[in-house]
């Protein structure tokens, strides 16, 4: 009988140390639960975004007239393009501070697309040349240069500033359903167009 009195002390030990065990790992099994459904929604929330940005997807139709001077020949002509305005939805940084939910806008891609191309005027740059025709090679380089040429048409045109104001305004709308409180940064109202984009959101604390 004494044998087991003397034992009891190492008993209880052993029992603490099991239900110290239980609690551990019930209050670690409760964290990763937590970790995985922060996770999960954080998940659901970039995915929400990328739709919503998806829908926010634009077109313009473009005719413009250009001239453009190869080898000491001007050359004069109108394009017809349709032009894509999209956003980078892999560049999507996202930030939680509490209930308000802070949403980086990410860069725009811009995608023309040529659909058309008359020549009005071939002359000349200055008097004295004879030849008034373009050759297939010479027309050939002022085409590529067309695409980047659409692409600033649609920057100073102000289509870039105008789909990214409604890409902000319809991810705030949208998001504010599910957060009481939504921000949408956007550095670059104009368009980032080859400026540093940080990879996380921006926030002014000076405007909290």
């Amino acid at each position: 009988m004494g044998k087991w009195f003397k034992r009891i002390p190492y008993i209880l030990l052993a029992i603490l140390l099991l239900v110290g065990i239980v609690l551990l790992w019930r209050s670690c099994s409760k964290s990763k639960s937590k970790d995985y459904s922060d996770v999960v929604t954080h998940a659901m929330t970039v995915r929400s975004i990328e739709e919503v940005l998806k829908l926010s997807t634009g077109e313009c139709y473009q005719e413009i007239p250009m001239v453009d001077t190869i080898d000491g020949m001007v050359l004069a002509y109108v394009i017809q393009a349709r032009t894509y305005i999209d956003f980078d939805i892999d560049q999507l940084p996202t930030q939680l501070q509490g209930d308000t939910l802070y949403v980086q806008l990410p860069p725009e891609e811009v995608t023309p697309h040529e659909i058309g191309y008359t020549v009005i005027d071939v002359h000349p740059l200055r008097q004295g040349f004879t030849t008034k025709t373009l050759t297939a090679e010479q027309e050939n380089r002022a085409k590529r240069r067309i695409p980047q040429r659409l692409i600033n048409e649609v920057y100073r045109s102000g289509y870039i500033r105008n789909a990214r104001q409604q890409a902000r305004e319809e991810l705030a709308r949208f998001l504010s359903i599910a957060h009481p409180t939504v921000i949408v940064v956007d550095r670059y109202p104009d368009g980032v167009r080859g400026a540093f984009f940080a990879d996380t959101v921006y926030i002014d604390h000076r405007t909290l």
